[in-house]
């Protein structure tokens, strides 16, 4: 088998694994909606990194989740979308504060500017505990040598096959989170021009 062959099929089983990893954790968020949805107390808070000079070689500015849930949580579901002109997600990082137990996913659409972020505890019983801006994971964007001066703002979005926001919670039951944005833009590079009020 030629080296090319190998590599062709190692990247086929990457992504059937992602699709079937993906799929599990839909399943197991859906079938948490069945019961009655319990919203209140559950928040997903961007720490955004704010203005930076425009750099002099490729960059990689983090934007932070943290999370806050009055009962533990046994995964979600998160889709950003950003804008940014060559600008795009390099990474997304989970802390430590994520039990080892579960499964964290990535899928990054860089065409449409998208991040899927999601985790999920396969045992049902390593849930995140419950917890207040509890540090889960960062978002990494690549912010090349030269960027145009712009406003870099990120925002939540529906993607399938995820779907919605959704908290998985571990004592039953799912929950849309309320989500705190960045006050203005995610990244600030440089000093982009003011935009005219109509």
């Amino acid at each position: 088998m030629t080296p090319n062959r190998e590599n062709e099929e190692m990247i086929s089983g990457r992504k059937l694994l992602t699709i079937v990893i993906v799929s599990a954790m839909v399943l197991m968020l859906q079938l948490a909606v069945i019961a009655a949805d319990k919203p209140a107390g559950n928040v997903l808070r961007l720490d955004c990194a704010g203005q930076i000079d425009i750099p002099q070689k490729d960059t990689v500015v983090g934007v932070t989740a943290f999370l806050s849930s009055e009962q533990n949580v046994g995964g979600f579901s998160l889709g950003f979308q950003y804008t940014g002109e060559g600008i795009n997600v390099k990474e997304v990082t989970p802390t430590e504060n994520l039990p080892k137990a579960g499964q964290f996913i990535v899928n990054v659409d860089s065409s449409n500017h998208t991040v899927l972020v999601g985790w999920v505890d396969f045992t049902g019983q390593m849930p995140i505990p419950k917890s207040s801006d509890l540090e889960v994971f960062t978002i990494n964007f690549g912010v090349p040598q030269g960027a145009k001066a712009q406003h870099v703002t990120i925002d939540s979005t529906f993607i399938e096959p995820a779907g919605h926001w959704v908290f998985s919670l571990k004592d039953g039951g799912s929950g849309k989170p309320s989500f705190i944005n960045c006050e203005g833009a995610a990244i600030t590079i440089g000093k982009p021009a003011a935009t005219k009020e109509n």
